[in-house]
């Protein structure tokens, strides 16, 4: 395989990561919109208290935990990439940004916590 298809197969393969995540959750917002206009279209009651449960219901509060393992762990496999890489390829610099959007994660996550 020729080197300059390395770069044009990261890029559509991040891109189509952020695509999909992007589309997936337009799809279940869109899905909670159409079943709450369901429900209206058919007299049900909601009350402010109700649709606040229907939202708490699709917040994740551990999904920022997650994601900031996550990219701590891809941060820590970009830098164990450099130190083993026989292609000389400077990647090590590029290992911090996914550790420190992991390490926001884990503090908004650990904020979060404490307010709860």
């Amino acid at each position: 395989m020729n080197i300059e298809w390395v770069p044009i197969v990261l890029f559509l393969v991040l891109g189509t990561i952020c695509w999909s995540f992007i589309y997936f959750n337009f799809r279940s917002k869109k899905e909670l919109q159409k079943t709450l206009q369901i429900a209206l279209e058919k007299g049900e009651q909601l009350s402010a208290e109700g649709i606040e449960k229907i939202l708490e219901s699709q917040r994740k509060t551990p999904a920022d935990f997650k994601r900031g393992v996550l990219l701590i762990c891809l941060a820590f496999a970009i830098g164990l990439i450099e130190v083993l890489d026989p292609l000389g390829m400077n990647l090590f610099g590029l290992s911090f940004f996914p550790l420190f959007i992991g390490l926001g994660y884990l503090i908004v996550w650990k904020f979060e916590h404490k307010k709860a």
